[in-house]
């Protein structure tokens, strides 16, 4: 903001812009629209990460959730369509209930996280994500760098 604006702008000014943003998204009904596009690609690439935050998340009765909050990215391979959501944790629930690939008859590109496999029936397909492909078979060739997500040299 400030190299865009030539004045440094406080973090608060930041956040209430995202804020105001989200909720015009949100009015204009952005995450149907997204949903929906999605559900008539061919292949989509789905994957979770966790998100530092100070606290966990609450239910919408204030009841914290187990778990640690995560971002989903359902995206197009080329990334022409990419839809962010936030999940309260990395359950196969929370997964479903993005609503996305519940009834998704295309190709799924995904990590081999069990959350994902409900999934897999309705597909048409599923290929692993190549990154974790990558990780497993460095696994195999050098077991001491197994699930740390590093190359040997």
């Amino acid at each position: 903001m400030a190299a865009l604006l030539g004045s440094p702008v406080s973090t608060g000014f930041v956040a209430r812009a995202h804020e105001r943003f989200a909720e015009r998204l949100q009015a204009a009904g952005f995450d149907d629209a997204m949903s929906s596009a999605l559900a008539t690609e061919p292949v989509l690439c789905g994957d979770e990460t966790p998100v530092n935050i100070v606290r966990k998340d609450s239910d919408e009765d204030g009841v914290p959730m187990p778990g640690a909050p995560h971002v989903v990215t359902v995206r197009t391979p080329e990334e022409r369509l990419v839809w962010y959501r936030a999940i309260p944790a990395r359950t196969k629930i929370a997964l479903r209930n993005l609503g996305v690939l519940t009834d998704y008859p295309g190709y799924i590109v995904r990590d081999d996280y069990a959350g994902w496999h409900q999934f897999d029936d309705r597909a048409a397909g599923v290929q692993q994500c190549v990154s974790h492909l990558f990780r497993h078979l460095q696994g195999v060739l050098d077991p001491r760098t197994a699930g740390l997500g590093r190359q040997s040299s």
